[in-house]
């Protein structure tokens, strides 16, 4: 386990009239080795190396981790047990870390959007698994590349739809000429097929575009987590405008604009843009000797493959936006600090 602190340092002025200058610095401590994986072992461990390093815990003004329940639990979790021997470290969950769980949580939470990335990612292993293939896709395409997905970098999954957002028709139309080219395996024409008749549907255009203008969103709050200042409230704004935004992108008319914009790529790829009827198999429940079946139109497509995914969003933003108010509400000085901007030195120091 890695050790880092992050401390506020006052250095004098040149001279004695000088304002001090007040900085605040990050080091890493090193690695230490963790014989139990719990909250308790992981405490003693903590604690053990801190007394190594004569840092006094009671100097302590708050904790961050990661979200693992060993290490944020409100009972026997670490930030738990640090925060009874000083009620002083209050802790704020990392919150890179936190969407990076949301998203690749959220990208497994319904077939649907599992479905999805699995075509994105078997459209770019077929392509890039082939020199051959991979320069007929790069004949079409001009300025986006196809990506891989990865399994720890949500970012990775904008990275892999934005080709397919704009530049979807150029993609099918490498993977249809791949398919009718006898040059080319057959095994490798019929899986180019297959592949195709995936991206010509437009409800996976529809996909296209939800999962692009929700990515699109995070990445920018997440830029603005890893810059070099972040103020928790300007973290909490941010988050509160976020979870706002997809609210009302949830509403009939943000559903709405997402079938306008996978209207338009519908028209690039010459198809109607009209859900496929989509059957559920239930229990055979028997009357008058005929099976009831339920065909699914697209009122059920947007409650299947639009509300179920912002609704698993929303319930893990709005979760960690409640732990963020909830620190920044213990002490007034996270609430004022931009008030304090017009302290300076001294006058900022003795405020404190």
């Amino acid at each position: 386990m890695t050790i880092i602190v992050r401390f506020v340092s006052i250095k004098e002025g040149e001279s004695p009239t000088a304002e001090p200058e007040i900085c605040i610095d990050e080091k890493f401590l090193g690695f230490i080795q963790i014989q139990s994986s719990t909250g308790e072992g992981l405490t003693e461990a903590i604690l053990s190396e801190l007394e190594k390093l004569k840092i006094p815990v009671g100097d302590m003004r708050g904790q961050g981790y990661d979200n693992g329940s060993n290490m944020k639990g409100k009972h026997q979790g670490v930030q738990k047990r640090i925060l009874d021997l000083n009620l002083r470290a209050f802790y704020i969950p990392c919150s890179a870390h936190t969407l990076n769980l949301v998203v690749n949580d959220a990208a497994m939470s319904c077939r649907d959007a599992a479905t999805f990335f699995s075509i994105v990612q078997k459209i770019y292993v077929f392509l890039s698994g082939s020199t051959v293939r991979w320069n007929v896709l790069k004949k079409h395409i001009g300025r986006l590349t196809l990506k891989p997905l990865s399994d720890t970098r949500w970012s990775s999954r904008i990275d892999a739809i934005r080709p397919f957002r704009f530049q979807v028709g150029e993609i099918f139309d490498a993977l249809s000429e791949i398919s009718r080219e006898n040059s080319h395996t057959a095994m490798a024409q019929s899986d180019a097929e297959s592949l195709s008749k995936e991206l010509n549907n437009f409800k996976f255009l529809c996909l296209i575009v939800l999962w692009y203008n929700i990515l699109n969103r995070i990445n920018f709050v997440t830029y603005f987590y890893f810059g070099e200042v972040c103020y928790l409230p300007d973290v909490i704004d941010i988050l509160e405008s976020t979870t706002n935004y997809l609210k009302n992108y949830r509403s009939d008319k943000g559903f709405e604009d997402l079938l306008e914009e996978a209207k338009d790529l519908s028209l690039e790829m010459e198809i109607d843009p009209v859900f496929p009827p989509f059957v559920r198999q239930t229990k055979k429940k028997v009357m008058k000797h005929r099976m009831i079946r339920f065909v699914i139109l697209q009122k059920n497509v947007k409650l299947s493959a639009f509300t179920a995914f912002w609704m698993y969003v929303l319930i893990l933003l709005m979760r960690d936006l409640g732990k963020l108010s909830t620190t920044a509400s213990t002490s007034s000085f996270f609430i004022i600090y931009k008030n304090l901007k017009m302290y300076q030195g001294k006058q900022l120091w003795s405020t404190v």
